[in-house]
């Protein structure tokens, strides 16, 4: 028969799987026999002496329990139930802050508190509850329980206070990083693109949507790789913003405000001579064809053509500039006041979609890729130029003297080795810009950044707010399942 013994009792599991617990220790196997014999002559069964060797056990007949394997597995569920009550606070208050909306600031705080303590109040209570069903001891009174569910709410409040302070912390660390990081690609693309006063901020400003369109490409590999995805890019928003149109491209409208803006043009000096007249003239005719119904596809497209008629007149284009100086300043009015006519009516249709932040982004993009098919150009020439070098034209002896004498050495050493070069340079920071992800294929993949900025509305509840003062709670549960789980194994 298997036994085991403490300094206080000593368990007997009999043949059929009945356990004995009997009181005492270091007794005489006659004794143990005896104790036996008594239990199943009360039984009203055979005696079961145990065999050679059995530990000494109880010396009374009153000290006799016995335990069916069936009694004990429910004992265990009794005690794991007691134990899993004590988490019942933590998750009535991680629901309700869970389920408290989002208000931002203070206000948001000081709900997310009232609800801990509102949720951790409900789960003590439920805790109370269990307890009198499992037959355990709890509080006396109606005044002590409310007392007990009171504490159970603060101590729950103080939970999520804690883990909210801890959240901020986290999230400015987290931020701090992101930013460190997204400067450096800033810095690595102007690097490569060249500086003009400007590159820096438009290119942070497209980084994003450019990171989402990188997701489906290859992985950068050289300069050209980050012009053909600023240009695909442009291409993606453009798509974007025909997708939306499309909501009320058919819709007409009279586009008087656009006549109104031509007509603003006229000054009062023009009547007074020729040249004048006749720019008066050019700009009464261009108003009247505002004033009568356009579709806004119409009024697109119109500003598309205006759009790429001034591109070409400022650029110097030859056919462009026989073009008179009143045409461009009629073309450029028309072109706003289309354009804000039907950013504003994309922008109603689909609200919250910024129609004139799109297209501005778009023209960053615009001005980047001339930038880049320039610089990348120049920099091919600057590579053949370094790898066209002689040694004499690469190596350049120098000397100069000083109170200790004359000293001579080489500079331009350093750009013989292999490998290196203006373009291979750029190649480099190109990478550094757009650094491929584990796993990146032509497939679709999130970026940090992307994932970062998805998760901004709820990063500060879902993320931050809520894991940490749960984390708290639940060591607390855990802590105490654990002590009312010895506490039943102590009590055997």
């Amino acid at each position: 028969m298997p036994q085991t013994a403490t300094d206080d009792f000593t368990k007997v599991r009999l043949k059929d799987g009945t356990v004995l617990r009997l009181k005492g220790a270091n007794l005489s196997p006659d004794d143990v026999s005896e104790r036996i014999s008594a239990y199943r002559a009360s039984q009203g069964a055979a005696s079961d002496v145990p065999t050679q060797g059995a530990p000494l056990v109880g010396p009374s007949q009153s000290t006799i329990s016995a335990y069916p394997l069936s009694r004990r597995v429910k004992e265990d569920a009794l005690r794991l139930a007691s134990g899993a009550k004590e988490a019942l606070p933590a998750l009535g208050a991680g629901t309700a802050v869970a389920l408290t909306p989002a208000t931002g600031g203070v206000s948001d705080l000081l709900m997310g508190l009232v609800a801990a303590a509102l949720g951790g109040t409900a789960g003590t209570s439920a805790k109370q509850g269990i307890g009198r069903l499992l037959g355990e001891k709890g509080p006396e009174t109606t005044r002590q329980a409310l007392t007990e569910d009171a504490e159970g709410g603060v101590e729950q409040s103080e939970y999520e206070m804690g883990g909210k302070v801890l959240g901020a912390f986290m999230n400015r660390y987290a931020q701090s990083s992101v930013n460190a990081a997204r400067r450096g690609r800033v810095a690595n693309f102007v690097a490569m693109a060249g500086p003009s006063g400007e590159t820096g901020s438009k290119f942070n400003a497209v980084l994003d949507d450019m990171d989402r369109v990188q997701a489906t490409r290859p992985p950068v590999r050289a300069g050209k790789d980050v012009h053909n995805l600023v240009n695909a890019t442009s291409k993606a928003l453009d798509k974007d913003f025909n997708t939306a149109l499309a909501s009320v491209g058919r819709n007409q409208t009279v586009p008087m405000r656009v006549s109104n803006n031509i007509l603003s043009l006229i000054t009062p000096d023009m009547p007074m001579t020729g040249a004048g007249r006749a720019d008066m003239k050019a700009i009464r005719q261009a108003a009247v064809d505002y004033q009568r119904p356009w579709t806004y596809s119409q009024l697109n497209a119109s500003r598309r053509a205006d759009n790429d008629f001034l591109t070409a007149y400022y650029n110097k284009d030859s056919q462009a500039q026989s073009a008179s100086s009143i045409e461009a300043k009629i073309r450029k009015v028309a072109r706003d006041g289309k354009a804000d006519l039907v950013y504003d009516a994309v922008d109603q249709a689909n609200p919250g979609f910024g129609a004139k932040a799109l297209k501005q982004k778009q023209g960053h993009l615009w001005d980047l890729s001339d930038q880049l098919d320039t610089r990348l150009k120049k920099l091919a020439d600057q590579q053949l130029e370094k790898e066209g070098k002689t040694v004499m034209q690469t190596v350049r002896p120098s000397a100069y003297a000083s109170t200790h004498g004359v000293h001579g050495y080489l500079s331009g050493v350093s750009d013989l080795l292999p490998g290196g070069g203006p373009e291979k340079y750029a190649t480099t920071q190109a990478r550094r810009a757009f650094p491929a992800r584990f796993g990146q294929t032509a497939s679709s993949v999130i970026s940090p950044m992307q994932l970062y900025k998805a998760l901004a509305p709820a990063r500060q509840r879902l993320l931050l707010a809520t894991p940490f003062p749960n984390l708290l709670r639940m060591m607390g549960a855990t802590s105490g399942a654990v002590d009312k789980m010895n506490e039943g194994n102590d009590a055997q």
